[in-house]
């Protein structure tokens, strides 16, 4: 199977800050997703969409003027959802969930940001 991956995500933070660095807390929600298209001797596509609803938190290394270097971890739930055009294959199979579906989600990610002014 082939894939093509989308990936969106909206992330709200409110920051507390401490006289070296600064934590922020916050809520992240996105859409996951990847296309499969199936192989001989099957035809037609899946689909497979993950919502996470996360909460995270960061901690800003404040090292430099305008630069913000970060590190986050996350944890939620995600909601998934998986549609196809070979759903029937699937129904003989233990094991194996087709629609709705969930579960435990977590993630951590490093980052680094530049600000143009004092403002951004």
């Amino acid at each position: 199977m082939s894939s093509a991956l989308q990936i969106l995500s909206i992330v709200y933070r409110l920051g507390v800050r401490f006289p070296v660095s600064m934590l922020s807390l916050g809520v992240e929600f996105g859409v996951d997703g990847a296309t499969l298209k199936a192989k001989s001797p099957y035809s037609g596509e899946e689909k497979i969409t993950a919502i996470p609803l996360l909460l995270r938190v960061a901690y800003h290394f404040d090292l430099f003027p305008k630069l913000d270097l970060y590190a986050v971890g996350k944890i939620g739930y995600s909601f998934g959802l998986w549609t196809g055009d070979n759903r029937d294959i699937y129904d003989n199979m233990p094991n194996v969930t087709v629609g709705t579906t969930g579960g435990f989600g977590w993630g951590i990610d490093l980052g680094i940001s530049y600000y143009f002014s004092q403002f951004a």
